[in-house]
């Protein structure tokens, strides 16, 4: 059936796409039909780019250094274990080709809004450290000074 594809469709706002570099595993017969069995479309990158495939290869390295730390030990473990770190890299960690916001603020927040508030902060923070300096300074202390 399409359970997979409607699972994967139900968790994202893009239709889902598998895609893959072009080894061996990705082209085989089995596999295709694997994905046409459960309706969910293929795409492979260029032959020799795996910068076409780079958000897939840093979550697969993520991925196995967690499951590399040695607190995997059967495929339950691994099961849970790659749950929590894809709903970690999707929910709680920032991405710098983001502008460092997590993937769920940036696809189904306001990223135009988060960018515009951490600004005003920024600029906030800018202005409080400036009037510090200056009282210290009329005070007679120095500030910012490295020997």
């Amino acid at each position: 059936g399409t359970g997979c594809h409607e699972k994967l469709r139900k968790d994202s706002l893009a239709e889902p796409v598998i895609q893959s570099d072009n080894g061996s595993g990705f082209i085989s017969k089995e596999f295709k039909s694997t994905l046409r069995a459960n309706g969910l479309p293929h795409r492979r990158i260029r032959p020799r780019t795996p910068t076409d495939n780079a958000i897939v290869e840093r979550a697969n390295r993520t991925v196995r250094e967690e499951i590399e730390s040695g607190l995997v030990t059967d495929y339950a473990e691994a099961v849970s274990s790659i749950d929590r770190t894809v709903l970690w890299y999707n929910t709680g960690r920032r991405h710098s080709s983001l502008n460092y916001l997590m993937p769920k603020d940036y696809y189904r927040g306001d990223p135009d809004v988060l960018l515009a508030v951490r600004e005003a902060k920024m600029e906030m923070a800018k202005s409080i450290r400036k009037e510090n300096n200056i009282k210290n300074r009329n005070r007679g202390e120095v500030t910012g000074i490295v020997s």
